[in-house]
């Protein structure tokens, strides 16, 4: 796993949806954004502070009115989650390969 910020996140997702348009509005690249443990009071384990995205998240395209990021924590205990609703700092970020 090689770690990138959220930035570099954002941008790999912004390009391969303008390389892809016929792909954006379905699940095709998946990152990861890790939250920093600082973000809560109490401890939470990497997985469940671990947030799998997709390049389908209305934030990575161009053009559209919204600009939703929606996640779910890789330990399944919180799915959906509009994250971009929070503002919790960002520890790293990474891809994956899609399922």
């Amino acid at each position: 796993m090689k770690r990138i910020t959220f930035a570099e996140l954002r941008n790999i997702m912004v390009e391969f949806n303008s390389e892809h348009p016929e792909a954006q509005d379905s699940p095709t690249i998946r990152g990861v954004i890790v939250y920093k443990s600082e973000n809560w009071d109490k401890p939470y384990s990497l997985e469940s502070r671990s947030y799998e995205v997709w390049n389908s998240n209305r934030c990575w395209q161009a053009g559209k009115i919204a600009n939703s990021l929606f996640g779910s924590a890789l330990d399944g205990s919180d799915n959906d989650v509009r994250l971009d609703w929070y503002e919790w700092a960002v520890d790293y970020c990474y891809m994956e390969d899609a399922k």
